[in-house]
């Protein structure tokens, strides 16, 4: 796909985000749960977690967005937000259910729980 093209699709999103308050809401809460799990993991890991679901989230919705747009000769903004929400909803459950799941925790590298053991013993906020 166009770079261009990539970036106004981005675009796009953000101002759906950003107009509409449960998306928005769905959104920072997914984001919040990518950041705990990420969290489990050093900093260079945590931050390669966190770029990957960002990055998949967008193509999520940026797909969903094309496919609307494609299927409408007229479509609604609301159909729009709609849809993008059902993606955004489903993502932010699929995080929440696995950042509470105690199977994950323990599925970690031995590495990965000591470094979350780590950065928890620290209130969190562990700096190399």
């Amino acid at each position: 796909m166009n770079e261009d093209l990539k970036i106004k699709i981005n675009s796009l999103i953000d101002n759906l985000i950003n107009s509409n308050f449960d998306m928005k809401n769905s959104y920072q809460n997914y984001l919040e749960k990518v950041n705990e799990i990420g969290n489990y993991f050093s900093d260079e890991q945590c931050e390669k977690i966190i770029k990957s679901e960002i990055d998949k989230m967008y193509n999520l919705l940026g797909n969903k967005l094309i496919q609307l747009m494609r299927e409408y000769t007229e479509i609604k903004a609301e159909t729009i937000i709609f849809n993008l929400f059902e993606i955004m909803s489903r993502l932010e459950s699929q995080e929440q259910a696995r950042a509470n799941s105690e199977e994950y925790i323990n599925s970690l590298s031995d590495n990965a729980r000591k470094e979350w053991a780590r950065r928890m013993s620290y209130g969190g906020e562990f700096e190399r």
